[in-house]
């Protein structure tokens, strides 16, 4: 165990002053009773921006509902059978919320879920997480406690399984995804040797997981700074292949990344399918994503095809008009992206700029007016607007609206 006085402080975080933190830490009693764990503390020694701050006690959750309600805080059972209570305390016209969980240690796995029991001993609940640099805790006064010797892979930027990284892995297969995810995130891109080794000889376990639990982490992975490198090894070690069925593209989407650093999961997994629609919906199925992303990502793969270096800017105006600015955007960057960075890159800059460039024009016939001039309702009302939209579009969008009104009329003569 790491000596406490070899560790910094963070008693000078802004988070760790915070009226509401400091009502919890109150509420909880003393620093051998409650400190923050995980995210917050490995976050706040990384120099990292603090997001979510979970607390650990050695309060079971019955005790700490009793507690918030004498003092008037609500209290929401949330974590089923890991006991964890969500703390929500207001201050001002602000809501905080703080998930508490109680000490615990496993008692039995499957590899998906563990049953879990109390524990009274600070070391015995950090032995049972996943990565050292996420079984850190922090008291009320900044002072840090490191039990499984994080904070040396905390400065390393190293993800480090607690233990046995093969017996971590086969309590949750999900800590796969994870090892390779935190590093993508913390580990500037590398793999720690032996949870390499270790994730490899079980991916075969991911298959035991729920398709929410991998989107969820996928999601994040695909996200991640250093992503990149990591998915290409993931590629390269056939863990990949156990997620997302088919061939994955790790080149096009470190394309991606350096062509569209914004770009959302769904597009930078449309790059990892290399933009075949097929393989887009065996993943959608895979991953259970909703009918939206679904939807995202069959569009993508209807007309990503059409795009390319030597597309025509009045093909790429149609396609602008088509899709609107939101698909046709998405499908230059991916298609710039899968075609590579050796391309002709000005090509690409002026396609994907086209849209501030060229105001979509409006087609401005309605049924209305086609009725107005004579036509019965009915199928040949709606075949008239589109004859008219195709030749409007065959004029390179030229005709203004008094011009198309003009043409409208030609069209509805003629018949």
């Amino acid at each position: 165990m790491a000596s406490i006085k070899q560790l910094p402080s963070l008693a000078g975080a802004d988070w760790l002053k915070s009226p509401a933190l400091k009502s919890v830490f109150s509420l909880l009693g003393t620093p051998d009773e409650v400190r923050v764990v995980g995210g917050a503390v490995r976050d706040a020694l990384m120099v990292e921006a603090v997001g979510d701050i979970d607390v650990a006690t050695v309060h079971k959750p019955e005790e700490i509902m009793r507690r918030a309600e004498n003092a008037g805080i609500k209290a929401v059972a949330t974590g089923g059978d890991h006991g964890t209570v969500s703390l929500i305390v207001v201050q001002g016209d602000k809501a905080h919320v703080f998930e508490v969980t109680p000490l615990r240690i496993d008692v039995e796995t499957d590899g998906r879920h563990a049953v879990t029991a109390p524990t009274q001993s600070w070391e015995l609940d950090a032995q049972r997480r996943d990565f050292s640099i996420n079984a850190l805790y922090c008291d009320e006064s900044g002072t840090v406690y490191d039990l499984v010797d994080g904070y040396g892979d905390v400065q390393a930027r190293r993800v480090r399984f607690i233990g046995s990284a093969m017996q971590r892995i086969e309590e949750d297969y999900l800590r796969i995804l994870r090892f390779f995810r935190f590093s993508a995130l913390y580990g500037k891109g590398t793999l720690e040797a032996q949870g390499l080794a270790a994730c490899i000889a079980s991916k075969q376990g991911l298959a035991k997981l729920s398709a929410e639990r991998i989107k969820k982490e996928m999601f994040k992975l695909v996200m991640a700074p250093f992503a990149s490198a990591i998915i290409e090894r993931m590629v390269a070690v056939e863990v990949m292949g156990e997620i997302l069925p088919g061939q994955v593209l790790s080149q096009g989407f470190a394309n991606l990344v350096k062509i569209e650093p914004g770009a959302d999961a769904l597009l930078r997994l449309a790059v990892l399918a290399g933009g075949d629609a097929e393989l887009m919906m065996r993943w959608a199925r895979r991953l259970k994503l909703s009918k939206k992303e679904t939807a995202c990502l069959a569009s993508l793969g209807r007309h990503v095809v059409a795009f390319s270096s030597t597309l025509e800017e009045v093909a790429q105006k149609v396609l602008l008009y088509r899709l609107g600015e939101k698909l046709y955007r998405q499908c230059v960057v991916v298609a710039w992206s899968l075609e590579g960075l050796s391309t002709d890159v000005s090509m690409w800059k002026k396609m994907v700029t086209l849209p501030q460039r060229w105001p979509v024009p409006v087609f401005s016939p309605s049924g209305e007016d086609v009725l107005s001039l004579g036509l019965e309702a009915g199928p040949q009302v709606g075949e008239v607007l589109l004859q008219l939209e195709q030749e409007w579009i065959d004029a390179e969008f030229k005709w203004d609206a008094q011009e198309q009104m003009a043409q409208l009329k030609t069209v509805v003569q003629a018949l």
